[in-house]
């Protein structure tokens, strides 16, 4: 992991990035620190593996830095999987959307859910090999995350300050169902957690304890945001990025033509789930990307089902109306 090092690097103003590996696709996770005091707040945990939770206590024994606050965007493994041993070894208090904590409670590996996830995967037509080996991974992805103490949990709208500036809470669901981004007025930067990402679209998935319709909660979430007068956005992955409204853009484009995409799939012959998800993403994912592409697929499929665009029927295949 030579790539990685232990510098707090600037990247807004009161405001820098820390770069933690994942063992996932992505490969790095961002964590930020807000405040140049001694106790500033951390934005975000990391996952538990070795070399993310000693270059993190590295880097913040280097800046002299103890955070109070650890504040949670959102309850996803990369997200959170650090927070409750960083609020032991550290001391802080976690703050995070109820919700979501909630949703990281849901997801240990004992839980129902999974058997719900399960389910849902072998109702949408996964052959059941690949659903229990996806489910496995997954389940072995949530053991190492225990959900953190939580000491506040946040709300939409509020203001809080936090690292020597005023931060508004902005609830943002899709992505995750109680997704939270910072956004502060005074240099116009927005935390954007995994909202807006600078060069891939954040999943947005059909989840068994999760939203009826994420997409729609999605999009909403962006049409929110949009008026605001955002200059620097602080993704939760990637690097940050000053072009807030084409990006807005271009990811109301990318779901609107997947929309169309899977349409036109199913104008060639009724499909499961799982053959509109193999047309759209290919049938060569592993075992993690493919739970991600079933449950985006998904909840593309309930958008439009329920905006009466297309049908499910009673033998599980999903058809274009007329």
């Amino acid at each position: 992991m030579t790539e990685f090092g232990p510098e707090l690097e600037a990247v807004a103003p009161g405001v820098r990035r820390l770069r933690l590996p994942i063992p996932f696709p992505m490969r790095w996770v961002n964590v930020y620190v807000l405040g140049d005091g001694a106790t500033p707040t951390l934005v975000d945990a990391g996952y538990p593996v070795p070399e993310a939770r000693s270059l993190l206590l590295e880097a913040l024994h280097r800046a002299g830095l103890r955070p109070e606050i650890l504040l949670v965007t959102h309850a996803h493994p990369d997200h959170f999987g650090l927070a409750a041993e960083l609020a032991g070894e550290l001391g802080c208090e976690v703050w995070m959307e109820s919700r979501e904590l909630e949703a990281a409670q849901s997801y240990q590996p004992a839980s129902s859910t999974w058997g719900l996830l399960a389910a849902q995967f072998e109702q949408g037509g996964m052959p059941p090999d690949r659903v229990e080996d996806v489910i496995r991974t997954g389940q072995h992805t949530w053991a190492v995350t225990p959900p953190p103490r939580v000491s506040r949990f946040v709300r939409a709208d509020e203001e809080l300050e936090l690292g020597g500036r005023r931060w508004r809470v902005l609830v943002t669901p899709g992505h995750a169902p109680a997704h939270v981004c910072l956004f502060d007025p005074d240099s116009q930067t927005l935390l954007a957690g995994d909202h807006l990402l600078p060069r891939i679209t954040p999943n947005i998935g059909l989840w068994p304890t999760g939203s009826e319709d994420p997409l729609d909660d999605f999009l909403r979430s962006l049409a929110a945001l949009r008026p605001l007068p955002v200059r620097r956005v602080l993704p939760g992955h990637g690097d940050p990025y000053d072009t807030f409204q084409g990006r807005v853009q271009e990811l109301l484009d990318h779901h609107r033509q997947r929309l169309q995409a899977i349409l036109q799939t199913l104008r060639g012959g009724p499909r499961t789930a799982y053959g509109v998800c193999t047309a759209l993403f290919g049938d060569g994912l592993d075992s993690h990307n493919v739970r991600f592409a079933m449950v985006e697929t998904l909840s593309h499929l309930a958008y439009l089902e329920r905006r009466g665009r297309l049908q499910r029927g009673e033998d599980g295949l999903y058809r274009a109306s007329h």
